[in-house]
């Protein structure tokens, strides 16, 4: 049939027994095969055919096909390049001449209803570039002859039945410089949880994973996982080695200072278990107290009982615990259906690129950031306060001293902890800024365990609880006089020891002691300068009544006139002086209250 310069009737190199229906001439390979790919794909139920299986009409004008010039053979001509037909009802299956169409760069069949197997012949189409088989039935595996394919920047095969393992695929957008063009939809696949099947697809590579409700979430490695850690679990244990770091540093800091600003005074020397160095290490003791919290389980690192250490650490290990809970709940694996982890992109049918239908914005962020800082930073920074009081050796013990480092990490770590966790869970599942404030709450709750586990305490065995408190108090009690309140550390311009912290928060308290003793001594004289001025008032009195009847003449009368006189002046004039003393224990009483309630 030499001579024919155009194809044969498509009917014709239909028919078995065509002796030319091989010749690239009258029967072109590409419209052969897209014929048998319009007969799978039961091309007569199709939303628009336009074209398809015409006799003598070229395939570049087939609904969906595009082509451009290339070279077949030895020859320049019009070769498919892309294939487009979404939503267009597709059904059957993909016929494996697909793979005939060597110049195909563009294969988009997504929200159909092909069933059957992914054809292994696509991976010869080696100039393809994009590949969208979503939303459609495939099933089995995804073959791996597509790890040949070296051109592809695009390849999306979520919403289908397809399992196993995804091939390694090397796809152009892989370079960090081309996948901004593309962003998170260039490789996407039902490798997310939950699944249609016992486990997820499994895709090392893929770019985005969509679970069998057809949420996705991008495939990205986390913060902690891009510093080194392989999840929220274990950077948590670097976590508290960091804390801790930080905290022997404060310490050692604070030591340091201590001595720096001490450099050039003198320091006085007291014989050993002086009232001066048992007033300090009281001060210093009730001002750890205080700021470690008398409503909280954590002031018994201050005391010497087992019993309440033993407490405390079980408080911390429980917070930690159910810490943790929202530490496993935020672990970033897309194929564990356990993890708390929302998926909130959607990567619709109508386009290729993925959005991200999250509410969360600046504004929630800012919320969290302020909730967070109110309730936090008075136990962060009680505890350094506590951290910094190990660092000054003054008189305190070497046991004293661990007492107030551990009870400052403990604080200072547990609220650090608390922090790490809220982020981390946030960014896991909040969907919106009312979410983060939610979450932020409850994780919150757990910081007040351990003063819920003192009030628990208080109505159970309260005495125990006084005296453990009474014990850690116990050093500083007592009047202390002049000399003991005096500064122990003296230079030559008379300012305050700015590297002892809380010095004149202690020494206030220390003096207030005083001033209560001194009150009460004031106030017991007082009672008892009106006790003798009542029994000279009865004395009086009783006199009195005596010269009534001693009087029998009228000069004896008037005597004694005058002398009632005299008596009831006297009388008049004492109890002006008691309503005064009165008043003056009164103002005495009024005013210590008052200036212990200001303490």
């Amino acid at each position: 049939m030499r001579g024919f310069g155009s194809p044969a009737p498509l009917s014709l190199c239909a028919v078995r027994n065509f002796d030319l229906r091989d010749n690239e001439t009258l029967c072109p390979q590409e419209r052969n095969a897209l014929r048998e790919f319009y007969d799978s794909a039961k091309g007569g139920e199709w939303t628009e055919s336009r074209n398809w299986n015409d006799e003598r009409i070229s395939v570049c004008k087939w609904h969906g096909v595009n082509c451009r010039k290339g070279m077949v053979g030895n020859k320049t001509k019009e070769v498919v390049t892309n294939i487009t037909l979404r939503n267009n009802g597709l059904s059957g299956k993909l016929n494996e001449r697909i793979g005939d169409l060597q110049s195909l760069e563009v294969l988009d069949l997504s929200d159909n209803d092909i069933q059957g197997s992914i054809p292994k012949e696509l991976g010869s189409l080696s100039e393809l570039t994009s590949l969208r088989l979503a939303y459609n039935s495939f099933i089995g595996s995804v073959p791996t002859e597509l790890g040949k394919l070296k051109k592809l920047e695009l390849v999306q095969l979520h919403a289908n039945r397809i399992s196993g393992k995804m091939p390694n695929l090397t796809l152009v957008t892989s370079d960090a410089s081309n996948y901004s063009l593309i962003g998170n939809h260039s490789f996407v696949a039902d490798c997310g949880a939950p699944s249609a099947f016992d486990a997820p697809l499994d895709c090392l590579g893929c770019s985005m994973c969509c679970n069998s409700q057809d949420d996705c979430y991008p495939a990205r490695k986390t913060t902690v996982q891009s510093s080194g850690a392989e999840n929220y679990a274990q950077f948590s244990g670097f976590f508290f080695l960091i804390v801790l770091a930080i905290c022997v540093m404060m310490a050692a800091g604070f030591s340091l200072y201590g001595k720096h600003v001490s450099k050039n005074r003198s320091t006085l020397v007291y014989p050993e278990q002086s009232e001066e160095q048992r007033i300090a290490i009281g001060n210093d003791l009730k001002y750890a107290f205080y700021t470690l919290g008398n409503d909280t389980v954590y002031q018994f690192f201050l005391s010497k009982s087992v019993r309440g250490w033993a407490i405390a650490l079980a408080t911390i290990l429980i917070q930690i615990w159910m810490l943790f809970v929202f530490v496993l709940g935020s672990e970033f694996d897309l194929s564990d259906a356990t993890k708390d982890l929302v998926y909130t992109w959607k990567c619709p049918r109508d386009k290729f690129e993925c959005d991200d239908k999250s509410n969360v914005d600046w504004q929630g962020w800012v919320t969290y950031a302020i909730l967070m800082t109110a309730h936090l930073t008075p136990d962060l920074v009680n505890g350094v306060k506590v951290v910094s009081l190990s660092g000054r050796k003054r008189y305190h013990s070497t046991s004293t001293r661990w007492r107030f480092f551990l009870g400052g990490v403990f604080l200072f770590t547990i609220t650090t902890f608390i922090f790490y966790v809220s982020t981390i869970y946030n960014e896991a599942i909040a969907t919106s800024n009312t979410e983060i404030i939610i979450n932020s709450v409850v994780i919150l709750f757990i910081s007040d365990i351990d003063e819920l586990f003192h009030a628990i305490l208080m109505c159970v065995c309260k005495n125990w609880v006084a005296d453990v408190e009474d014990e850690t108090l116990a050093v500083g009690d007592g009047r202390a006089s002049n000399a003991s309140r005096r500064r122990l550390s003296i230079d030559g311009h008379g300012g305050e020891d700015t590297g002892a912290v809380g010095r004149t928060a202690a020494e206030r308290f220390s003096m207030f002691n005083g001033d209560i003793a001194r009150l009460k001594a004031q106030d017991l004289q007082q009672n008892r300068a009106l006790q003798e001025t009542q029994q000279q008032i009865r004395a009086l009195q009783d006199k009195v009544g005596q010269l009534d009847h001693v009087g029998q003449s009228d000069g004896q009368g008037r005597v004694v006139q005058e002398q009632n006189d005299e008596l009831k002046k006297q009388n008049q004039l004492l109890s002006e002086q008691v309503k005064l003393l009165i008043e003056q224990i009164r103002s005495v009483r009024n005013s210590g209250l008052s200036g212990g309630a200001d303490q």
